[in-house]
């Protein structure tokens, strides 16, 4: 056979195999702007892979009628969509013919269709795009279908008009409209939500600031139709102010009997005030007047003060007063010369003691205005000058005091008092840094004195709550796919911050620093693609997981599809993604936090207690119904002793004992079992041992 005939046989049988081969011929219907569809890589050989994937090409290029057929012959193979799907061997593919399916019929405007495809889609494997979707064809339902009326919503909490001294707190509902809500916005802010539902319930956390703070809560349903409903909540974190105008702390006097004098401030009514150890009858109010006769024992005598009000604040104090009988008074050639103040104050109370005119019993009173150059005193009650404390906040109280009456006390440029005394008890609510807060707080008298106090207060967090304690993330470089590539180095930062202010993981390497790591071990990018490199390049940095991702962008939309995956059983512990058509930055950073909040919400850190302890075997009373699953780690953790003030009994937080760690082995609706895992023996394990998810 001759060079010609042998190219002629190659070229009669190269088209026998396409013709046998290739399914329907592509022709030139299927060029558009210089690129063919309808296209596959490989042989195509009639499979279930090969009809989906030529339909992904049909569908890109809008050949809707070919992309339709494609599919159903893929589904009279293979029904049911799958993520990770197996073709052959060990090769996998996202397989979503129903969803693709509804999406060719939105798209050829035959929604009924589309909802019913887009709805199996979701009922056998859930993927953002299938509710993206389902979205857009129920608001075109509605809209064929003419009036649609406003959602209706229902706010549980707050109440209406509270009153509170909290930092935060929770704002939720329940939205209903039969034309489906599709946002809940909160104070302009849409909480994350893909898929729109005729019954919506929503809950978030909202930050107070002090005085009046407005909530507007915002349902929209798929018509664009919107109803409003605005919350007013009133933040009162400091506690009633205590003004004591007689005696004076640390004054002496000569009667067995002192008349503590005063009034007490408080924006939202007095409940409650004790003098000594006597409840003081008042009329409730914002303004309360006081005067308590106290008896006192020779010596020092120190004179409780508690005042609440309707929110839950309390103030407290001491008064410090020395009681020394006349008769116990040394002659003045035994005694040292007094000071100014104390020779004032002491005559005072013998002009007191001895004015019969007069049937009240009076601490003695200040010196006079020429004679007052007396620094304010100051003290913060219950903290050192360095304080560890193990809160997030913390009660904020003392006292300032001064002859001519203490007109100011300041703390970060904000008067704590709102009125003047010669003795200010006073209470304010402050949240804390972790790691080291400066306190200071100054004190100014009516001559213009002014005196400064300041300490230093250390917050730890416990152990089990740390972010050291949370499971350790890798997140690897994404792989890329599509037509674009524009925003795949934006998708990883923005989800990598996302992920690191949410605070759910501990994430151990990123960006440069990751990249760094994995060129000294010589792994690629692409290489990381595959699962077995991708565990291996989480073991080598140290993390329990990784988290992998692709990231598909076309001119038109984006699709993010991640997953974690246990680095020491290369189980799958949670995939999940996120789709849109906007890519926007606005839009790209709800998407990407809300792609983390579904993490979040999948490895939930969890909360419970030891049921029982067999050998290496720990059971807890967290399971399937607080979203538990295998692989997941467990810290066991004992509480430790309580920290107190000494003055006030508020508690100050406690540390926690870590006893050891163990991995879920399997998993119940309320209950799991787990392994132990730590280097120590689980002797000292005990039921009702606190534990939490790492």
């Amino acid at each position: 056979m001759n060079r010609m005939t042998g190219i002629l046989v190659s070229t009669l049988l190269m088209g026998l195999v396409a013709l046998l081969g290739c399914g329907p011929q592509v022709d030139q219907r299927y060029f558009k702007d210089g690129k063919q569809y309808g296209v596959t890589e490989g042989n195509f050989r009639d499979r279930w892979w090969n009809f989906y994937e030529r339909s992904q090409s049909f569908t890109e290029g809008k050949f809707y009628a070919e992309a339709e057929l494609d599919l159903k012959a893929a589904l009279d193979q293979r029904e049911e969509d799958q993520r990770r799907a197996r073709t052959y061997g060990m090769h996998f593919i996202d397989y979503f013919p129903h969803r693709e399916l509804g999406v060719v019929y939105y798209h050829t405007n035959r929604f009924d269709q589309a909802v019913s495809e887009l709805e199996k889609s979701l009922s056998q494997s859930e993927s953002a795009k299938a509710k993206y979707y389902l979205n857009l064809a129920r608001k075109a339902i509605i809209k064929k279908q003419g009036a649609v009326q406003q959602p209706t919503l229902n706010i549980s909490s707050p109440q209406p008009n509270l009153t509170t001294n909290a930092f935060s707190l929770d704002v939720s509902g329940v939205a209903r409209d039969d034309s489906y809500v599709s946002y809940i916005l909160v104070n302009g802010i849409p909480l994350f939500n893909e898929l729109a539902q005729k019954e919506l319930p929503f809950k978030t956390t909202v930050d107070l600031k002090p005085g009046d703070n407005t909530i507007v809560v915002e349902a929209q349903n798929l018509a664009g139709k919107s109803t409003e409903t605005t919350i007013k909540v009133k933040v009162d974190r400091n506690g009633p102010l205590l003004a004591v105008d007689e005696p004076l702390d640390g004054q002496s006097v000569t009667l067995p009997q002192v008349e503590v004098k005063g009034v007490v401030f408080t924006n939202n009514g007095v409940t409650g005030l004790t003098i000594g150890d006597r409840e003081v009858a008042i009329t409730p109010g914002r303004t309360v007047k006081f005067s308590q006769v106290v008896s006192l024992q020779p010596g020092l005598n120190q004179i409780g003060l508690r005042a609440k009000d309707t929110v839950g604040n309390e103030t407290i104090g001491k008064l410090n007063v020395t009681f020394a009988p006349a008769s116990a008074v040394r002659p003045q050639s035994q005694r040292s010369a007094p000071t100014p103040l104390v020779q004032s104050m002491f005559a005072a109370s013998l002009l007191t003691a001895t004015d019969s005119s007069s049937p009240r019993i009076l601490a003695a009173a200040g010196p006079t205005q020429s004679e007052d150059k007396t620094t304010p005193t100051i003290r913060i009650s219950g903290l050192t000058k360095k304080t560890v404390v193990f809160m997030e906040s913390i009660f904020l109280q003392g006292q300032a005091s001064a002859p001519s009456g203490v007109t100011e006390v300041l703390f970060k440029g904000e008067n704590l008092i709102s009125h003047p005394g010669r003795n200010v008890f006073f209470n304010q609510i402050i949240k804390l840094d972790k790691g080291i807060n400066e306190i200071k707080l100054t004190a100014k008298d009516a001559k213009g004195n002014q005196v400064e106090e300041q300490v230093q207060i250390e917050r730890k967090v416990p152990v089990g709550e740390r972010i050291g304690d949370r499971m350790p993330l890798a997140v690897l470089p994404f792989e890329i796919r599509g037509e674009q590539h524009l925003l795949a180095g934006v998708v990883y930062d923005v989800l990598s911050t996302s992920l690191v202010d949410q605070q759910r993981f501990n994430l151990v390497a990123r960006g440069p620093e990751l990249l760094n790591i994995l060129q000294e071990h010589k792994l690629s990018k692409t290489e990381l693609a595959d699962k077995d490199h991708a565990v291996k390049a989480g073991k080598l940095i140290g993390a329990e997981a990784v988290m992998t991702g692709v990231a598909n962008e076309t001119p038109n939309s984006i699709e993010i599809f991640c997953r974690v995956i246990d680095t020491e059983t290369s189980r799958i512990l949670s995939a999940t993604d996120v789709f849109d058509q906007d890519k926007s930055p606005q839009r790209l950073k709800y998407l990407l936090d809300g792609l983390s909040l579904k993490f979040a919400q999948a490895l939930p850190v969890t909360e419970g207690k030891v049921i029982m302890v067999k050998e290496k075997e720990v059971m807890v009373n967290i399971g399937a119904e607080s979203s538990v699953k295998e692989e997941m780690r467990i810290i066991i953790f004992r509480p430790g002793k309580v920290i107190k003030d000494p003055d006030s009994g508020a508690i100050l937080g406690a540390d926690n004992k870590e006893i050891g760690r163990t991995r879920v082995t399997q998993v119940m609706d309320k209950f799991s079992k787990s392994q132990w895992i730590s280097k120590e023996s689980p002797t000292e394990v005990k039921p009702k041992d606190a534990v939490i998810t790492r």
